[in-house]
């Protein structure tokens, strides 16, 4: 009797749903959606090149109105599983190289691109005399750093600069 209790291969799944007890477990309900594999089911086969040609003539001359059903009558040896997979998978093949033709064109586009700065270095600089962080005058033996900056840009501007302190325009000569 010990034994029979310490055997572990027993097979303790119900044969029955044990919620309404009335129908076996692996039966499947009335109006319940097969599963959609990869469009190939028993008794189906792939798709043929023709078929596929054939496909493609249809839908570029005729275009899809969306009713699966109806084109998938042109094709009396596939299922509207398949032809569903099959639009499916061209769908997302095309919208991945659509995407793949966008970014090879931005970066054409950008590879040819020439690069201008010279209208924003005067502001840089500019921008250097007043916010960037520079040693006192008093600590660097009277050269101030925000002028030479300043008159760099005044330079590049085309404008007269400042008279600038004799230790400030020793520095910067």
């Amino acid at each position: 009797m010990a034994d029979a209790l310490d055997d572990t291969s027993v097979d303790v799944t119900p044969t029955r749903n044990l919620r309404s007890r009335t129908a076996p477990v692996s039966t499947q309900l009335k109006n319940s959606v097969p599963k959609v594999g990869k469009g190939i089911g028993k008794g189906e086969r792939g798709w043929s090149t023709e078929e596929k040609d054939q496909l493609i003539s249809i839908l570029d001359n005729d275009g899809f109105d969306g009713d699966f059903a109806n084109l998938a009558a042109k094709f009396p040896s596939q299922s509207l599983d398949s032809l569903r997979h099959l639009l499916t998978y061209y769908e997302e093949k095309k919208e991945a190289s659509k995407g793949e033709e966008t970014l090879n064109t931005i970066i054409e586009k950008m590879r040819g691109m020439e690069v201008d700065l010279s209208e924003d270095l005067p502001l840089y600089f500019q921008l250097q005399s007043s916010l960037g962080t520079h040693p006192k005058p008093s600590q660097v033996e009277g050269i101030d750093y925000p002028a030479i900056y300043n008159h760099v840009a005044s330079c590049m501007r085309e404008e007269i600069p400042k008279k600038l302190h004799p230790a400030t325009r020793a520095e910067l000569s």
